[in-house]
């Protein structure tokens, strides 16, 4: 069975952040239970970031051609003592400073934009929090979305 091209770009930045030898944290590909189950019992894992997909839209920009924009998060699950943000800060930057440094996905896809960034926090006997970054990955592809991406500059 083939996999889509989408698919292939999210096992990419698995990769490419798991990669460094000095990478903070393991990047699994996973969706996170709700997050006041997650944090009310103070058992979640704050050493991974969770990656996953939210949404893909498709749009033909020619006979034969399709621009997909794939919005996926990273979410950046934190403990500790507040301000949360402070300690999620350098996790975010080193985030966007692999990916945009990272030659083998800028040449997978045409574009990668950062949408924001969603901060959730809980109120429990645990000081937690969880920063999730959004991205929009654009990327081409031919009618059949299993096919090699194509490079377009300015899509």
């Amino acid at each position: 069975m083939a996999t889509s091209v989408g698919e292939q770009i999210m096992q990419l930045i698995q990769t490419v952040l798991n990669a460094p030898s000095d990478a903070p944290r393991q990047t699994v590909r996973q969706r996170t239970n709700p997050l006041n189950a997650e944090y009310d019992d103070g058992t979640t894992d704050c050493s991974i970031f969770l990656l996953y997909a939210v949404k893909e839209e498709a749009d033909r920009i020619s006979r034969g051609c399709v621009r997909r924009e794939r919005h996926i998060r990273i979410e950046i699950p934190v403990k500790g003592a507040p301000p949360l943000d402070s300690v999620a800060d350098p996790l975010y930057v080193y985030l966007m400073q692999t990916l945009c440094s990272s030659s083998d996905l800028m040449q997978s896809i045409s574009l990668l934009e950062e949408v924001g960034l969603i901060w959730e926090t809980v109120n429990s006997y645990v000081d937690a929090s969880v920063c999730a970054l959004e991205l929009k990955i654009t990327y081409v592809t031919t009618l059949d979305p299993a096919t090699a991406a194509m490079q377009s500059s300015g899509s």
